[in-house]
């Protein structure tokens, strides 16, 4: 979960979630209001995922988070 607030409002901003390194996941995005989420599911065996958020402002800023996940093996 990201979230990301302008003290412009003519500064919409927008996040978007990307992997960057782990195996192949399908991400599913959702931003609403301040909040944007990532999902997917994670891979049966342990892995290390790491995901960038990043924040655009229509004013053309930007700023990057890395996220990393580490999923424990399900067998």
């Amino acid at each position: 979960v990201a979230t990301a607030e302008s003290l412009d409002p003519s500064n919409a901003l927008t996040v978007t979630w990307e992997q960057v390194a782990g195996p192949g996941v399908v991400l599913a995005e959702n931003q609403s209001g301040l909040v944007s989420t990532a999902t997917f599911t994670a891979p049966a065996v342990a892995a290390t995922l790491t995901f960038r958020a990043t924040v655009f402002g229509a004013l053309g800023g930007s700023s990057e988070k890395l996220v990393t996940v580490e999923v424990e093996d399900r067998t």
